[in-house]
C-alpha cells in the first residue's frame, strides 16, 4: 500500500531511548610466581582484563601474586563489601585452581599443598566467591575461572580420581549468575605461549564489542578460542541471568534503530526482529518506538497477530504517558504520537484485508485531530481502503456494495482536492475509482492531471499506458512501457506489461526477469496474481515445472475457479510425471469448462504414461478429429501404437497424416524413424529420401539417414550425409560428432583430425571438451593406443579445472584408466562420479553432446546409480575388495527397490547381465 505523506519511521528521537546508568564492580586477581609450578601469563593476564573492564566503566580491584590463603579472603571481602553499592559485579580469577571431590579451590602463590588437607586448610574455596554474588539474584554477577591449569603438586599425592590434575568441577550459577570456564570441566587449558593466555586476549577483545549481549559475548568467545585452538580448548558458561539482556558496552540506541531500519529495507527482516527484541528486553530503555518498530518487522513477515500486538502496545504506552518532543522545531504532541499508531495500525489491517478495521483507524484519526498533516494522510488511506474494499464485492451477490464504496472512495479524494491537497497520487487513484465505474472519459482526464503535478511519474505513465490499451493503441502503450523502465526500473506494472510482451515472443528469460521484478516491488493481490499466472508460463517453457506448480498453487489458492490455472498446472505436473496429481487437475478443468476440447490429446498423453492405452488411444483419436492437422496427435498416437506392439497400425496412423497434410516432412521423419527402429532399413530410406524430396534442407532427415547407415556399418554412403548436415548446419553437434566418428572408422586420420580440431576449439559449448576427449578415448579403444587414452585423461582433467568436476568426466575417466589399468586413479574417478551424478545440469545443446557419449553401452541420459555402482564393484573385485561385494549387493538392492524392469541389462565385470545373473553373482560374493 503506498503512502505518500509518512514514512512508517517519520523520526528517531534520542529522549525516546533515555539510558539509564548503571554502576560496575570488579575483583581481578593474577596469580603466576607459585613455588612450584609457576606459570607465566596469569598476572598478564589479569592486567589485561583489568585493564579492559576499567574502560568499560569498571571499578577495578586489581590483585597479583597473593601469597596467602589470609590475603586471597582479604582481597575477596573487599570485594564483598563494597558490592552492595554496584549494580553490576564482574570476577576474574586466573592461576592455579583445582577441585577436590568435584568442589573447586583457587591455590594462592606461597602456600605448601603436601597432601590433600593442605588444599582445604590454606587455598581458597570458590564458594566465598559465591557468596557475594547469590544474595544479589535480580542483579548482574558474572564470575569467570580461567583457572583450568594443569595441577603441580599431584605427583606428591597419593593418586585418586579426585585429586587428578584434570581441570575444574562444573559449578551451577546461581539465579542472577553467570559463570564462565577458560574450558571445559575435567579438562586443562594452556597457559599460552605468548605473553597471554589465548582465552584471556579473546575475552579482552569479546568484552569491547558493542551491541552484543553478555551471553552473546561468552558464545563468540568459545567459537574463537576453539578456532583457535583446533577446538583442544573448549569454554564453558552457564547464566542464570535475570531480567532483560546485559551489554557490557553500553547500547547505542541510535545505532540500533538505523541498523534494525537497514535490514528491515533490504528485507533481512529476522536479523532485524532479533536486534529490535534485544532492544525491548533491555530493561534500561524506553520502549514505545521500538514496539512500532517492531510491529511493522512483524507485518513484513505476514505475523498479523503479533504485528496488531505490537502497534497496541505503542498506543497503549503512549495513552499512558506524556511524550511530547520537540523535533526540528515542530512539537510532537502525545495524540499525535499516539495517531501514528492508528495511522499503522490501519495499515496493517489493510494489507492482511481487514478493510473494515483499517477504514476504522483511519477514521479515528480523521475525527478531532488538529494536525492536518495527519488528517489528509488517514483521509487518503482510507479512500484507498474503500477502493480495495470495493474490489472484494465484484462477481457477487453484493455487487452493488462495490459500487457504493468506490463513490465513497471518490468522496475521500475530492475532498483532499477542494482542501487544496495537490498530490498526484490523489488524483492517480481518483483516475481508477472512475475507471472501476465505466467513466473512461473522466478517468483519462483525472490521470492526465496527475500528470502534470508529476509528468515523469512511472506509475502514473503506467496508468495512461493501461488507458491506451484500452483504447486498442497497444502500440503506443509498449513503447511507453519501455520508455518508462529506461527511465525509472521500479515500477511494478510497467515490468509486468513489458514481460507479458517477452513472453509473447518466446524471450522467457528476459520475461522472467520483469516478473521477477514486477512481484518483488508490488503488494497489489491482483497483480500478484497475474504475475504469478503469467510467469508460470514462462518457467514452463524454460522446463523449471517445480516453479510452474508453485505460481499455480499461488494462483489457484486466489482463484479456486481459476480452468486455466488448473489446466496448466496439469501439464506442469505431466512433465514431473505425477500423472495421478495431472488427472486431478484436467477433471478440474472439465468440470469447470466442459467444452476445453484441446484437453483431448493432453488427456491422452496422461493415459498413456500411466499405461492406460485404451483410453489414451480413444483420446488421441478425439483430438486428430477436433484438429486433424496437428502432427503432434499423430505422432503420439503412432508411438502409442509402437509401445503396445501395433506396428502396422502405428505405420497406418502416420500415413494418414500425410496423406492429409501433403507437404509436411513431419510424418515422413518419424516413419522412418519407426521402420529403422524395426530395422527395416529399406522402408526407412524410403521415408528419410520422401522427407529429403519435400525439404532437402531438412537437417533432422539428413543426419538420421546418415545415422541409420552408419549404425549398418555403411560408412561410406554414410558420410555424404554426414558432410550434407555438416554443410546445412556448419555448427550442427550430431553432424559434426557423426561425421569424425565416420572418419575414424573409415581411417580418415586427416580428416578427423581437421574434426576433432574444431571440435576442440568451441569454447561457446564447454561440452564440446567432452567430445573431443570421448573421440580420443574412441580411437583409443579402435587402435588399443595407450597415447590417446593419456590424450583424452589430459583434455578430461583440463575440463574439470577450467569447469568443475562432473559426474559424466569422470565416467570417462574412469573408463580410459581402466584400460591403461590404473585402478588407483579408476577407484577415484567412479567414486566421483558417483558423488556428482545427477547433480550436473546441461543446457539443451550440451545435453546433445552428453547423450551422444556412450559408456559401455550406454548414453547417459539412460544411465542410472546402478550402473555407477556396479562399475565400482567390478573395479573393487578385479582388485580383490571387499567392498566390491557391498557395492554389487546395494546395486541390486536398488533395482529391488526402484522396481526396475529386472530383464534390463548392466555393464558387469565385462559382460552384460541382468538382475538375476546379477543375483546368483552376489549369492558367491563375499
Amino acid at each position: 500500500m503506498k503512502n505518500i505523506f509518512t514514512s512508517l519511521f517519520f523520526f528517531i528521537s534520542i529522549s525516546l531511548f533515555s539510558q539509564q546508568t548503571e554502576k560496575r564492580l570488579a575483583l581481578v586477581i593474577g596469580n603466576a610466581n607459585y613455588d612450584k609450578g609457576e606459570l607465566k601469563n596469569p598476572v598478564n593476564d589479569a592486567r589485561l582484563i583489568a585493564s579492559t573492564l576499567d574502560s568499560l566503566d569498571f571499578d577495578v580491584i586489581l590483585k597479583e601474586n597473593l601469597p596467602t590463603r589470609r590475603e586471597m579472603l582479604i582481597a575477596i571481602d573487599e570485594f564483598g563489601e563494597k558490592r552492595d553499592q554496584y549494580d553490576v559485579a564482574f570476577v576474574y580469577y586466573a592461576g592455579h585452581g583445582i577441585q577436590i571431590d568435584n568442589q573447586n579451590f583457587l591455590l594462592p602463590t606461597k602456600e605448601v599443598f603436601e597432601k590433600e588437607n593442605d588444599v582445604l586448610d590454606y587455598s581458597v574455596s570458590v564458594q566465598k566467591i559465591m557468596r557475594y554474588l547469590e544474595s544479589k539474584s535480580d542483579e548482574v554477577n558474572i564470575l569467570i575461572l580461567d583457572a583450568c591449569r594443569d595441577n603441580p603438586f599431584e605427583l606428591n599425592w597419593k593418586s585418586t580420581r579426585s585429586l587428578k590434575g584434570g581441570g575444574l568441577a562444573r559449578l551451577p550459577a546461581p539465579t542472577g549468575s553467570l559463570i564462565a570456564f577458560s574450558t571445559d570441566s575435567g579438562q586443562t587449558a594452556p597457559d599460552g605461549k605468548g605473553e597471554n593466555s589465548i582465552y584471556s586476549i579473546v575475552l579482552s577483545n569479546e568484552l569491547k564489542i558493542s551491541n552484543i549481549s553478555i551471553e552473546q559475548v561468552f558464545k563468540n568467545v568459545r567459537t574463537r578460542v576453539l578456532e583457535l585452538t583446533n577446538e583442544l580448548q573448549r569454554p564453558v558458561e552457564e547464566s542464570k541471568l535475570t531480567g532483560g539482556d546485559f551489554y557490557m558496552v553500553p547500547l547505542n540506541i541510535v545505532e540500533i534503530i538505523n541498523k534494525v531500519k537497514k535490514l528491515a529495507s533490504t528485507k533481512d527482516y529476522y536479523n532485524a526482529l532479533e536486534l529490535i527484541t534485544g532492544l525491548i528486553n533491555n530493561k534500561n530503555y524506553k520502549k514505545s518506538y521500538a514496539y512500532r518498530l517492531r510491529s511493522a518487522i512483524y507485518s513484513n513477515l505476514n505475523k498479523y497477530e503479533k504485528a496488531l500486538d505490537d502497534i497496541n502496545k505503542y498506543i497503549e504506552l503512549n495513552e499512558k504517558n506524556d511524550n511530547s518532543y520537540s523535533m526540528d522545531g515542530q512539537v510532537v504532541t502525545k495524540k499525535m504520537l499516539i495517531n501514528y499508531g492508528y495511522l499503522d495500525k490501519g495499515n496493517i489491517d489493510f494489507k492482511f484485508k481487514f478493510y473494515e478495521n483499517a477504514l476504522e483507524s483511519y477514521s479515528n484519526v480523521i475525527e478531532d485531530n488538529d494536525d492536518k498533516f495527519q488528517k489528509s494522510n488517514a483521509r487518503f488511506l482510507r479512500g484507498y481502503t474503500f477502493q480495495n474494499f470495493a474490489e472484494t464485492f465484484i462477481d457477487t451477490p453484493q455487487y452493488f456494495r462495490a459500487k457504493e464504496y468506490l463513490e465513497l472512495a471518490i468522496k475521500d479524494y475530492e475532498m483532499l482536492i477542494k482542501n487544496e491537497t495537490k498530490y498526484a497520487a490523489v488524483y492517480n487513484n481518483l483516475a481508477n475509482a472512475y475507471s472501476k465505474l465505466k467513466k473512461y472519459d473522466l478517468a483519462l482526464q483525472t490521470i492526465e492531471k496527475a500528470l502534470e503535478i508529476e509528468p515523469n511519474n512511472a506509475s502514473y505513465l503506467v496508468n495512461k499506458a493501461n488507458k491506451l490499451v484500452l483504447l486498442n493503441e497497444n502500440g503506443k502503450a509498449l513503447e511507453l512501457y519501455n520508455q518508462i523502465i529506461d527511465m525509472y526500473p521500479s515500477d511494478p506494472t510497467s515490468y509486468y506489461n513489458r514481460a507479458k510482451f517477452y513472453a509473447g515472443i518466446d524471450e522467457h528469460n528476459k520475461a522472467l526477469i520483469d516478473y521477477g521484478k514486477a512481484e518483488g516491488i508490488t503488494k497489489n493481490l491482483s497483480l500478484i496474481k497475474k504475475i504469478h499466472f503469467h510467469r508460470a508460463k514462462s518457467y514452463h517453457a524454460n522446463e523449471d515445472y517445480f516453479n510452474v506448480i508453485l505460481d499455480l498453487n499461488k494462483v489457484i489458492d486466489m482463484d479456486p475457479n481459476d480452468f486455466y490455472a488448473y489446466k496448466n498446472r496439469a501439464l506442469a505436473y505431466l512433465e514431473m510425471e505425477k500423472y495421478n496429481n495431472a488427472i486431478d487437475d484436467f477433471e478440474k478443468t472439465l468440470q469447470i469448462a466442459p467444452d476445453y476440447q484441446s484437453l483431448f490429446s493432453i488427456l491422452a498423453m496422461t493415459y498413456k504414461d500411466i499405461k492406460n492405452y485404451e483410453k489414451a488411444k480413444l483420446n488421441f483419436e478425439k483430438a486428430i478429429s477436433v484438429d486433424p492437422k496437428n502432427f503432434d496427435n499423430y505422432l503420439f498416437l503412432s508411438l502409442l501404437y509402437e509401445e503396445t506392439g501395433e506396428i502396422n497400425k502405428a505405420v497406418e496412423i502416420l500415413n494418414v497424416y500425410n496423406t492429409n497434410n501433403y507437404g509436411s516432412s513431419d510424418g515422413y521423419i518419424k516413419l522412418g524413424k519407426l521402420y529403422a527402429s524395426q530395422q527395416d532399413f529399406e522402408n526407412a530410406d524410403r521415408s528419410y529420401k520422401s522427407a529429403l524430396e519435400l525439404d532437402p534442407n531438412n537437417i533432422e532427415a539428413t543426419i538420421q539417414l546418415g545415422y541409420m547407415l552408419f549404425s549398418q556399418f555403411k560408412f561410406d554412403e554414410a558420410l555424404p550425409y554426414f558432410e550434407r548436415g555438416n554443410e546445412i548446419e556448419p555448427n550442427n553437434i550430431e553432424a559434426n560428432f557423426y561425421l569424425a566418428m565416420t572418419y575414424m572408422a573409415q581411417g580418415k586420420e586427416n580428416e578427423l583430425g581437421e574434426i576433432m580440431n574444431k571440435i576442440s576449439q568451441d569454447e561457446e559449448l564447454p561440452e564440446m571438451m567432452l567430445m573431443y576427449a570421448y573421440l580420443n578415448l574412441s580411437r583409443a579403444q579402435e587402435d588399443n593406443d595407450q597415447k590417446n587414452y593419456k590424450k583424452s585423461l589430459q583434455i578430461l582433467k583440463q575440463y574439470d579445472k577450467k569447469y568443475g568436476f562432473s559426474s559424466i568426466s569422470s565416467l570417462l575417466q574412469f573408463a580410459a584408466n581402466m584400460a591403461i589399468k590404473e585402478f588407483d586413479e579408476a577407484l577415484l574417478n567412479i567414486s566421483q562420479a558417483i558423488s556428482n551424478f545427477g547433480k550436473d545440469s546441461y543446457s539443451d545443446d550440451a545435453l546433445k553432446v552428453v547423450n551422444m557419449l556412450k559408456l559401455y553401452g550406454k548414453s547417459y541420459s539412460s544411465l542410472s546409480t546402478i550402473d555407477l555402482f556396479l562399475h565400482r564393484s567390478w573395479l573393487y573385485l578385479l582388485r580383490s575388495n571387499g567392498n566390491g561385494c557391498k557395492d554389487l549387493k546395494f546395486a541390486i538392492e536398488l533395482i529391488e527397490s526402484t522396481n526396475n524392469d529386472t530383464k534390463i541389462k548392466y555393464f558387469y565385470y565385462g559382460e552384460n547381465r541382468d538382475y538375476q545373473n546379477l543375483v546368483e553373482i552376489a549369492k558367491n560374493c563375499k
